[in-house]
């Protein structure tokens, strides 16, 4: 088993998975001369049955698998170019905290806001976008360790202006998004599915946010026309919550993500506040909202990365550069030391790494 250096972005995960279980299994046995990637958010709701517990070891990966080793999780960023590039990029952290080089999302383009991103906790992750140019269809593809997918659109062509937003909810890809035009209604999907509206009280100038949490699936979102308002609802597969409103204002949509322990929502500040914030929803309640490092003119995402919350955004204005922050307490670092850049908000997704 190799050593994985300590590094301020790859992070054990306290459970391993044998290569052959069904659950982690792309069309049969899983085949490779190199190390397998393995693709994931791990917490309580969407964790693949064929994965098993292994004690913690420090920040070596860790687990007794006979055959699967042990797992270690790094952060992967989706993102526009700056300016009038249109182009995707991606690009997944080195162990040692430093970003390989950005490549390019095959052809795929959009010209208006960020990429909404999740991933099942196997082997899959998804994204989604709104087209380019005049196109505001939503297009999203699927990675599946070692490249991506063609786009597609969804079942109806579901049609955006802004980011949408993806969950793995009960084995289920869950997908919401607001309208195209002055239609700021909060639509969602399953499975690329017929779109339907989400509880029919939903509504923003934004896309929403989404993450599965203790068995139910949570959307937060911004208010529609001048309304900066937060509103959160939850979804039981049936039926949506009465939406109830957040302590909080935001110019641009929030973030969500989950832990085992926790569910984590991020946003922007209101008005003019370019501040990033965030709060904790634990046991039926939702804590004080508390600043976070950074600052943005577009809003942040966020995800669950091994054991800790990621945050990734853009710059303030001008600033096209992407940062980072680990726990909302960590400095904030610039992605790639400023070389990457965007116009929007960028994906943060967590990709699992076998060390044999």
């Amino acid at each position: 088993m190799l050593a994985v250096m300590e590094s301020p972005f790859r992070f054990p995960v306290h459970a391993c998975r044998r290569l052959g279980d069904t659950a982690g299994r792309i069309g049969g046995t899983v085949h490779s001369d190199v190390h397998p990637v393995m693709i994931g958010t791990v917490d309580g709701s969407t964790t693949a049955a064929s994965v098993v517990p292994c004690p913690a070891a420090g920040r070596q990966p860790v687990g007794d698998c006979a055959d699967g080793g042990g797992l270690v999780s790094d952060p992967m960023l989706i993102w526009k170019g700056k300016n009038a590039d249109q182009r995707l990029f991606w690009s997944r952290a080195h162990s040692d905290g430093s970003w390989r080089d950005q490549q390019q999302v095959r052809y795929f383009a959009t010209n208006r806001g960020g990429i909404g991103a999740a991933s099942d906790g196997r082997l899959t992750a998804r994204a989604a976008w709104r087209g380019a140019d005049d196109d505001s269809r939503i297009w999203t593809a699927g990675w599946y360790g070692d490249g991506w997918s063609d786009q597609q659109t969804p079942v109806d062509a579901p049609r955006t202006e802004d980011r949408p937003a993806l969950a793995f909810h009960d084995d289920r890809t869950v997908m919401a998004w607001r309208g195209v035009g002055p239609d700021q209604t909060i639509w969602f999907s399953e499975n690329l599915g017929p779109q339907r509206v989400a509880g029919g009280q939903a509504s923003s100038t934004h896309g929403p946010a989404l993450a599965s949490y203790g068995g139910l699936l949570y959307m937060a979102w911004k208010g529609s026309g001048g309304d900066q308002g937060l509103y959160w609802t939850t979804y039981d597969g049936h039926t949506w919550a009465q939406p109830r409103p957040f302590p909080g204002g935001s110019t641009h949509g929030p973030a969500l993500a989950a832990s085992p322990q926790a569910l984590f929502l991020v946003w922007k500040g209101s008005g003019n506040d370019a501040g990033i914030w965030h709060a904790e929803f634990q046991n039926g309640r939702w804590s004080a909202q508390r600043p976070a490092p950074g600052g943005t003119s577009t809003g942040p995402s966020a995800a669950y990365v091994g054991n800790t919350v990621i945050t990734a955004w853009k710059g303030v204005g001008a600033d096209a550069r992407m940062w980072t922050c680990r726990n909302f307490r960590e400095p904030q670092i610039a992605v790639a030391n400023g070389a990457f850049g965007t116009s929007d908000t960028p994906a943060v997704v967590s990709t699992f790494v076998t060390e044999l």
